[in-house]
């Protein structure tokens, strides 16, 4: 009687632990449950918002592609309307009548601008070795204003582009001309110096020699009859 009654205490403490891991696990696939019914819900609004933003986006694409054939229609219109304008505003060709004469106007150039911008410019083309737009622009200078005070200045340069071109017989004539036209300018001994220079640098020793010493026989008070005499003393 006594193992009867222990087996079915022990029978029934089985069935209870049974029944409350039953219970357990029953409570978690309860949760579980909610939780997924949380989930799809929530899928559910997601894709609910994704479906409306995407009619928004269509609606908001056809409103572009209708804005965008307004505006072409109203390019077109003012394109009209203006080649209407224009065509009001020119009376027929029977109606015109001439124009009045136009006045003339005298422009008065400041003339030492110009003259001091046309030298400078030249100066400036030399020392950027461009010679042959120099000497273009120091003729043009002479030819502009011959009785200038700078006009020795503009010879000797033409003479200088010469040099640095090595047109050596060039460079001899344009600085026999300062020599001549304006022997009391400053310009008057560099360019027989340069002469001496140009003719040695052809092999003409001797006219370079008597070129240099006519210098310092003229000048001999300017800096340039200095340099001729340490030529004459290297060339010796």
């Amino acid at each position: 009687m006594k193992k009867v009654l222990l087996l079915f205490a022990v029978s029934a403490l089985a069935t209870a632990c049974a029944s409350a891991g039953n219970e357990s696990i029953n409570r978690n696939l309860s949760a579980m449950s909610d939780e997924i019914a949380s989930l799809s819900s929530s899928v559910n609004e997601l894709k609910t918002s994704v479906d409306e933003l995407t009619l928004k986006t269509d609606a908001l694409a056809a409103e572009n592609s209708q804005s965008a054939e307004t505006i072409s229609e109203l390019e077109t219109q003012i394109t009209y309307l203006s080649n209407e304008v224009s065509m009001l505003k020119t009376p027929p060709k029977a109606q015109i009548s001439p124009a009045p004469a136009t006045p003339k106007i005298v422009i008065i150039e400041d003339v030492k601008a110009v003259k001091e911008s046309l030298y400078t410019f030249a100066l400036e083309l030399y020392n950027q070795g461009k010679n042959s737009e120099s000497i273009e622009k120091f003729t043009e200078f002479l030819s502009k204003f011959p009785e200038d005070e700078l006009a020795n200045n503009a010879q000797y340069w033409i003479g200088e582009n010469y040099y640095s071109l090595e047109q050596f017989n060039k460079a001899i004539d344009e600085f026999r001309t300062v020599v001549s036209k304006y022997p009391n300018k400053p310009k008057a001994p560099d360019a027989l110096l340069k002469i001496g220079y140009s003719l040695h640098e052809m092999g003409r020793t001797s006219e370079a020699v008597s070129s240099l010493n006519e210098l310092v026989s003229k000048y001999r008070s300017s800096d340039a009859a200095k340099l001729a005499q340490q030529k004459l003393s290297e060339w010796k």
